[in-house]
């Protein structure tokens, strides 16, 4: 059974906007953190797990993008194993 997906297309302008709000709300949730001591590093793990829940609802069961997904966060996480020190903090 072959299951299509939607497909749309997107103006890089709406992508910008929504840039945009992304960074503002971003930068407001920083300052509030920064504000109750808490560490950055908590947004930043917060982001990646939300943002990971979110991809995987995306994908479903597409193999495809479950396979390059995984390629990709194997190649990047080489690509920091392999940074110098003085690139990765």
């Amino acid at each position: 059974m072959n299951k299509s997906k939607p497909t749309y297309t997107v103006e890089l302008s709406v992508v910008d906007e929504a840039a945009k709000i992304m960074v503002a709300h971003t930068n407001m949730a920083m300052q509030e953190m920064a504000e109750k001591g808490m560490d950055p590093g908590l947004a930043v793990q917060a982001v990646v797990q939300m943002s990971l829940r979110l991809y995987a609802d995306l994908i479903g069961d597409d193999e495809e993008a479950i396979r390059q997904t995984r390629k990709f966060i194997d190649e990047w996480e080489r690509d920091l194993s392999d940074a110098p020190d003085s690139q990765t903090h």
